[in-house]
């Protein structure tokens, strides 16, 4: 899985080309109620994170907004990982307030 953070300029929930990545945002894996954090990680220099070694299953992953921001799109996503299928690339649109 991979996925990336950014600064949607336009609040338009979309990463576009005048869009900031946000390095150093916090990312959570858990499992589908929210209730155990599998993995937690923050993006790198560049908003990127990855997530290559989960397990085939259900999980639901989402960014901490930080102060001053919110969010432009869903802040967190239910995904569904199956060994053979393309990982699924998360965006994580925030805006500053």
């Amino acid at each position: 899985m991979v996925g990336l953070v950014f600064e949607d300029k336009n609040r338009n929930g979309a990463y576009d080309g005048g869009d900031d990545r946000m390095p150093g945002q916090r990312v959570l894996i858990t499992n589908l109620p929210a209730t155990q954090i599998i993995r937690s990680m923050m993006t790198d220099s560049t908003g990127n994170f990855r997530v290559d070694d989960l397990k085939d299953g259900e999980y639901r992953i989402s960014a901490q907004i930080p102060a001053g921001f919110s969010r432009t799109n869903d802040d967190s996503f239910n995904l569904k990982i199956t060994a053979g299928q393309p990982a699924p690339q998360v965006l994580f649109g925030i805006s500053r307030h």
